[in-house]
């Protein structure tokens, strides 16, 4: 994959993505959340989070995510309302109490 002059292969993206990436079924977000144990006092990372395709669903089932993505393109796809860094977001938590 070409590297492009800010030094990402994904430079320039991720509106495409945003718009023809296939959302995944609801389905995955219950899987993820069963297989791996996770409760709604869990705290999940998501590295290379993009516009947040699984954070912000996973959100509603645990305590917080701390999503992040070196692409600031991707994350202001994010609902500004979601976000609280340039670099990150965090997701509120399931019950509506703020993230710290």
């Amino acid at each position: 994959m070409p590297v492009l002059s800010d030094g990402s292969p994904f430079a320039g993206t991720a509106r495409y993505y945003a718009r023809f990436r296939v959302p995944y079924a609801q389905a995955v977000f219950g899987f993820i959340v069963e297989a791996r144990g996770l409760s709604d006092s869990a705290h999940v990372l998501d590295l290379g989070c993009g516009p947040g395709t699984i954070a912000i669903p996973l959100s509603h089932a645990v305590a917080e995510v701390i999503a992040v993505d070196p692409d600031a393109d991707s994350l202001a796809l994010v609902n500004p309302g979601k976000r609280r860094l340039q670099e990150s977001f965090t997701l509120p938590c399931r019950g509506g109490v703020g993230a710290h």
